[in-house]
């Protein structure tokens, strides 16, 4: 994905550079909350840090979706904008 610099640091104040889904310390990867092969776009409102582990895991599932895989039940995400 070709974001701009300044695009990138948007992206990723929303968290201070942490990764969105596990607050971990450092981001490898901006992911789509909502996957592009679900109909998600490159726009900063739906793009997040996260890290490898994170976003390896959630694969293509929504943020919902990912947080009942992981945690075993429906947990929605509040955004930290």
């Amino acid at each position: 994905m070709n974001i701009s610099k300044k695009r990138k640091e948007l992206v990723l104040s929303k968290t201070k550079g942490r990764c969105f889904y596990c607050d971990h310390a450092t981001y490898d990867h901006l992911d789509h909350m909502i996957p592009k092969s679900r109909g998600g776009h490159n726009g900063e409102d739906n793009l997040v840090p996260a890290c490898i582990s994170c976003n390896l895991l959630k694969g293509d599932l929504t943020p919902d979706e990912f947080m009942a895989k992981i945690f075993g039940k429906t947990m929605a995400l509040q955004c930290r904008v």
